[in-house]
């Protein structure tokens, strides 16, 4: 059982998914050939700058086979400034 611990849910949440996606099934035939990490964050705090990165290396170290990549977080995307400033002027 996962523990309620915000800290252990980004190894999870990695693990889990790049598991599902690369060996679901059959590991010869994986539901998908690359699993991108697109961190849904606003700004790089702790889990975008330390976290993320860390179980990411820790899972591709235990999956070799999987090609893994990581992108910027969500909100470094000029177009969510935009997004917000309009949420916040009513548009």
């Amino acid at each position: 059982m996962v523990e309620d611990n915000p800290d252990n849910l980004v190894e999870v949440v990695v693990a889990v998914v790049v598991d599902t996606l690369v060996v679901v099934g059959n590991p010869d035939n994986p539901v998908a050939e690359q699993v991108v990490v697109l961190p849904y964050f606003l700004s790089a705090g702790r889990h975008v700058v330390t976290d993320i990165p860390e179980e990411v290396e820790k899972t591709q170290s235990l999956r070799p086979d999987a090609d893994i990549r990581t992108v910027s977080y969500l909100g470094s995307a000029e177009a969510v400034l935009d997004v917000l400033m309009e949420l916040a002027n009513g548009i």
